[in-house]
């Protein structure tokens, strides 16, 4: 079993003015809004055109994994065997929005906002495990997508599904 604590990571989102209208939303433009209060907030009382200035705008998210791997045991008498397991739980460092001409450390309820929006995309990013010692080992070359979410879906099916 391996485990690791506060591995940092980074995943960058690009994104359009039209990609933070959220239409299930209570209200539909309030990350919009929000956006554009945290520009306004650090540059002043400029004039912003928004589909221009978010036409190319991009997210870079910074979080920690904290996490475990157990790859399990598939084979032997049926009393030593169970089937692989693993939990990965990422938490947010900080978010930088780059638009065309700002840059802005996004904090507080819109960074939690942004951060559960795009929160697919920070759990796609592979990060690498510890030793087994609890020590970040940043030459480790172990993968949780390739060592245990694969072997655990493949087991789940056996296992429940024959």
């Amino acid at each position: 079993m391996s485990s690791w604590t506060n591995v940092p990571g980074t995943a960058t989102v690009d994104f359009s003015w039209e990609d933070m209208f959220d239409e299930e939303a209570e209200n539909p433009v309030e990350l919009q809004l929000l956006l554009l209060e945290a520009v306004l907030k650090k540059y002043g009382d400029v004039k912003i055109d928004p589909e221009k200035e978010f036409s190319d705008a991009q997210l870079e998210i910074e979080f920690t994994s904290t996490g475990y791997c157990d790859p399990g045991k598939l084979s032997g008498p049926p009393e030593d065997c169970y089937p692989p397991e693993g939990d990965d739980e990422r938490s947010l460092v900080t978010i930088e929005l780059s638009t065309t001409s700002y840059s802005v450390i996004i904090e507080g309820d819109l960074a939690d906002k942004l951060f559960a929006k795009y929160a697919s995309d920070v759990d796609d990013v592979e990060i690498d495990e510890s030793n087994d010692d609890g020590g970040y080992d940043p030459d480790d070359d172990i993968r949780w997508d390739d060592d245990c979410s694969d072997a655990a879906a493949d087991a789940y099916e056996r296992a429940y599904y024959g």
